[in-house]
């Protein structure tokens, strides 16, 4: 019974849940509608302003699209992840279009490791994965489709 739930679609879209609850829960809007009855994100420094552009919310579309089960769902996903994923190159690039950035993260995360899980990279390490595992999920899903057909 529990082999049904447990699987990498229940498990992604519960991160991707508690993810979303975990930032909502930090934002100037959530404390404006809620009057700082729940906190997670004692300091989120990134994104005071709610939208749904944000990586979280959209980390929790792509989660949802997975759980739907086929390939429309797979597809958008997969687009879905490849957004996040370019928005963080961009974000960790500099003007020049290179990966300094990259390496000036990892020194802030050596040098004051008590804000390594407020950095907003690991948003988008879960795009990464999210985008592995809808690849995944849509390359099984298109053979399915195609041994069905022939």
């Amino acid at each position: 019974m529990f082999r049904r739930f447990l699987n990498p679609k229940t498990v992604l879209f519960l991160v991707a849940l508690f993810n979303y609850v975990w930032y909502f829960s930090g934002s100037e809007s959530a404390n404006r509608l809620l009057r700082d009855s729940i906190v997670f994100c004692l300091y989120c420094p990134w994104y005071w302003d709610w939208s749904f552009t944000n990586p979280p919310s959209l980390l929790l579309i792509a989660a949802v699209c997975l759980l739907y089960g086929r390939w429309q769902g797979y597809l958008a996903a997969v687009l879905t992840s490849v957004y996040i994923v370019l928005e963080g190159i961009a974000w960790m690039s500099d003007q020049f279009g290179s990966f300094s950035g990259i390496a000036e993260r990892i020194d802030i995360a050596y040098q004051y490791p008590n804000l390594l899980w407020e950095m907003r990279d690991w948003q988008y390490l879960f795009g990464c994965v999210m985008l592995a595992v809808s690849i995944i999920y849509l390359i099984f899903e298109i053979r399915h489709r195609s041994q069905r057909l022939s």
